[in-house]
């Protein structure tokens, strides 16, 4: 938040203060812009700009790894998608195209059964992209 009026401020978020070890790599993602920002360690700087807000948010990146892969597979008129529970923290999201792409949170929560959380999803004549965002 820059409260001041007349000029942009950089703020910076270091991670001691919000309670990350300091090597910790941090997804950045912007909450009003719906966009990754990127992955940082030890803090995070933004410029806001005079009397606006950044709406910031940070989490523990997955290591690749240990990312869980998506499976799908259609039933008449459904698009079930699933994918392991462990590692926890991934959300479902979809886009209607990837060029450019407009992911947002899929419309259904998924289901956790033994160990594999499923989303039923209405199937569409339209193409549909799906992504685990952490």
């Amino acid at each position: 938040m820059n409260t001041d009026t007349t000029s942009n401020r950089v703020v910076t978020a270091d991670w001691s203060t919000l309670g990350y070890p300091p090597d910790e790599v941090v997804a950045v993602r912007d909450l009003w812009e719906r966009a990754f920002v990127g992955l940082a360690t030890n803090s995070y700087s933004a410029l806001v700009p005079a009397g606006s807000i950044n709406l910031l948010r940070f989490s523990p990146a997955a290591p690749p790894q240990n990312r869980p892969a998506l499976t799908i597979h259609r039933s008449v008129d459904t698009a079930v998608v699933s994918w392991p529970a462990s590692p926890p923290g991934f959300m479902l999201e979809s886009s209607p195209s990837l060029n450019p792409p407009d992911w947002i949170a899929a419309p259904k929560q998924p289901v956790t059964t033994d160990g594999v959380n499923t989303a039923a999803l209405p199937a569409t004549n339209s193409s549909r992209f799906y992504r685990l965002r952490y």
